[in-house]
């Protein structure tokens, strides 16, 4: 898929690498967690390797944005801080989730969002 890698078929961490797959991932309609970060971000780099361990175990999709780059889709999504985590399912925004950045809170929030979800 253009300009994304999927990982697993539900885990694994995906790059949205622009809006083309920002839109995509709205329009599969399926649930997402999505961490906007910027890559000069201390708290960003120090919330990555959980994150990405949690997005090999989640149920739902885990992906990142770099909102620096891609600054239009974070101003979209009001993002106004960093790193801020989204969760979006059915191809709309559910939640923001501000709790802890420990695998075990990630895949807390995932399955919170997967019972919203399905």
């Amino acid at each position: 898929v253009a300009g994304r890698q999927r990982q697993a078929a539900t885990g694994g961490l995906v790059e949205f690498r622009g809006e083309e797959d920002f839109e995509r991932m709205l329009s599969e309609g399926d649930a997402w967690l999505v961490m906007f970060y910027a890559p000069w971000c201390a708290h960003c780099k120090a919330a990555e390797p959980d994150f990405q361990q949690a997005a090999l175990q989640a149920p739902i999709h885990f992906a990142r944005v770099d909102a620096v780059s891609h600054s239009d889709i974070a101003e979209r999504e009001g993002v106004t801080g960093f790193p801020s985590f989204r969760a979006y399912a059915g191809g709309r925004f559910v939640k923001a989730y501000s709790g802890d950045r420990t695998v075990t809170a990630f895949l807390g929030f995932a399955k919170e969002v997967e019972l919203l979800h399905y």
